[in-house]
């Protein structure tokens, strides 16, 4: 199969929705006020996160001249890089969850837990294609795990959306 046709897809996809994730975000910005803001702040830059990592992994194995190896290694710093900056970035939600005994575990799941372990087993392909050599089923499994963070950001989008626009003021 024809891999570029569908990292130029995911690309696309990915910038438009990012690019409608920032005008909503900055619609809605001050609606949100009091304690969920640094909460709400952090899920924004999150999904953020995920969406370029959505834009950038499959644009870069669009370069021509880039072979199997250079892929497993872009994608492993692409990981590190995103996945330092999920850590940092989530210290408001975690901060909040404690503070609040649990009360959002759900979605601190969707929020932290779940982009983490899909970033996990990206690295994980990752270093086993750069260990055996082989990248047979590179396409295959990287493909899946993007589609996997795209529908993770959007699931974080439209809460975000719907947070920020709909939430009745207390």
């Amino acid at each position: 199969m024809e891999w570029t046709q569908f990292y130029s897809t995911m690309a696309e996809a990915s910038a438009t929705v990012m690019g409608l994730l920032f005008v909503a975000v900055q619609l809605s910005a001050d609606k949100v006020a009091g304690d969920h803001r640094d909460r709400w702040w952090a899920i924004a830059f999150m999904t953020f996160y995920l969406y370029l990592t959505v834009f950038f992994l499959p644009l870069s194995y669009l370069i021509p001249t880039l072979r199997p190896h250079g892929r497993v290694v872009l994608t492993l710093i692409l990981v590190a890089i995103y996945v330092i900056r999920m850590v940092r970035t989530s210290f408001a939600i975690w901060h909040g969850m404690f503070r609040r005994r649990g009360e959002r575990l759900w979605e601190t799941f969707w929020n932290l837990l779940c982009p983490f372990f899909v970033y996990v087993l990206l690295g994980y392909d990752a270093t086993n294609l750069l260990l055996s050599g082989s990248s047979d089923l590179m396409d295959e499994h990287i493909a899946a795990l993007l589609v996997i963070l795209f529908a993770i950001a959007l699931r974080n989008s439209w809460h975000l959306v719907v947070e920020g626009l709909f939430r009745k003021e207390t």
